[in-house]
């Protein structure tokens, strides 16, 4: 489990670290040419980008230049490891499992960026859509629809049919802090995060389960 940086390191090297079974990204993104052009925690990094590539008013992060930084930095980007945890893992790896929490207006990462990572991972959604743009991405990918809770083996990976739990869950945020750190701020995630990991290791089967309180008992 890891959190901002240590959730890209949770999506880095949980697909490349064979002993690792199931994984805890939260507040963690990727897709960084497109992140740098929309992201707001670091002032205009979209204006400062145009000014350098003298592409004012057309710069996007489907612009030439930004493609060639893409390329250039894809091998430290998350959004290329994330479809090795458990939709395709590499050989003699296991099935890793997926909990990944998003909140809604995370300064860091956009809402799209958590849709498409949604997409990388290979995860549909479960609870309640706090945005709705994600169902569209996730259609494309044949995943749309919300899950019930809980959710436990509910994904077939295409490594010998290996079954495994997967599920991107949205959140708001609790009105006081950036959303961005949703895993120390919402009692909600707190549960379903313990009892996640309570089940993987008890029984090898992680499950995700409805959103409760810290007090609350995993089943």
């Amino acid at each position: 489990q890891g959190q901002s940086m240590g959730g890209l390191y949770t999506n880095l090297f949980g697909a490349t670290e064979p002993r690792v079974g199931a994984v805890v990204p939260t507040g963690a993104g990727g897709y960084w040419s497109y992140m740098f052009m929309r992201t707001t925690v670091f002032g205009n990094t979209r204006g400062l980008i145009a000014f350098i590539l003298d592409a004012a008013g057309e710069l996007s992060f489907m612009h030439p230049a930004m493609h060639a930084i893409e390329t250039a930095i894809e091998s430290a980007d998350p959004v290329v490891f994330t479809p090795r945890l458990a939709r395709n893992p590499l050989a003699g790896h296991p099935v890793r499992s997926i909990y990944a929490p998003a909140g809604k207006l995370d300064s860091y990462f956009p809402m799209a960026v958590y849709d498409a990572m949604a997409i990388a991972y290979g995860t549909p959604e479960a609870g309640s859509a706090i945005w709705p743009e994600m169902q569209g991405g996730l259609k494309l990918a044949g995943l749309d629809g919300l899950r019930s809770y809980p959710l436990v083996d509910n994904l077939t990976s295409s490594r010998a049919g290996a079954k495994y739990t997967g599920a991107i869950v949205q959140y708001a945020g609790d009105g006081t802090f950036d959303p961005h750190a949703l895993y120390s701020q919402e009692p909600a995630v707190k549960h379903q995060l313990r009892c996640f990991h309570a089940s993987f290791h008890k029984t090898g089967k992680p499950v995700i389960v409805a959103p409760g309180d810290t007090s609350d008992p995993c089943p």
